[in-house]
């Protein structure tokens, strides 16, 4: 069998074939000084993907730690929704509270409920924003000006208890009809 080699080789062949494959390395060093050996090293490396090291058993114990904590840590700061409560939307919107003392947009996840809008950060218990359907008096979709005077579209929300905030989304028509579709199924 005779050496080849393949001049189209990239440096992105190299480093996908030693993700994919991986390299092991074994290595015993001693460093001797006038025939006594003063110092010595044993070097065992592994340099390969997640996955590859996870198929050959190298880090398994790790992985099985890191999934349950990432487990635990999620079900910890999973958004707590009343009883029987369904989810009908569940979108990134940023909010802006108009009775907030320093007015500043803030991004987190619209997720609208049979009875609730819930605005949390990071789909977490960080609730931004909480009311029930029933308490959305007015909303309408608007044009506002942001800081850099570009147009943008607004959802203008009026509530009973007086409160008003702002949401802008990506989904606007999404957010408008199922917001309508459920409000107009509990009235």
């Amino acid at each position: 069998m005779k050496p080849t080699r393949d001049y189209d080789a990239t440096l992105v062949d190299l480093l996908e074939r030693i993700l994919d494959k991986g390299i092991v390395l074994h290595a015993d060093i001693i460093i001797h000084v006038a025939g006594i050996p003063l110092l010595g090293l044993s070097l065992k490396a592994c340099i390969a993907g997640m996955e590859t090291m996870l198929r050959y058993g190298i880090w398994n114990d790790w992985d099985e730690a890191q999934r349950a904590y990432a487990i635990e840590e999620t079900e910890k700061n999973k958004l707590i929704l009343n009883l029987n409560e369904k989810v009908f939307l569940k979108t990134f919107v940023s909010i802006l509270k108009n009775n907030c003392p320093y007015e500043n947009w803030k991004s987190g996840f619209l997720c609208i409920t049979s009875n609730e809008l819930i605005v949390s950060q990071n789909n977490s218990k960080n609730v931004i924003l909480r009311c029930f359907l029933s308490d959305v008096n007015i909303f309408n979709v608007t044009k506002k000006k942001d800081e850099g005077s570009l147009e943008m579209d607004v959802m203008d929300f009026s509530l009973v208890s007086g409160g008003s905030f702002l949401l802008r989304s990506r989904d606007m028509l999404k957010i408008k009809s199922v917001l309508e579709n459920r409000i107009n199924s509990i009235a």
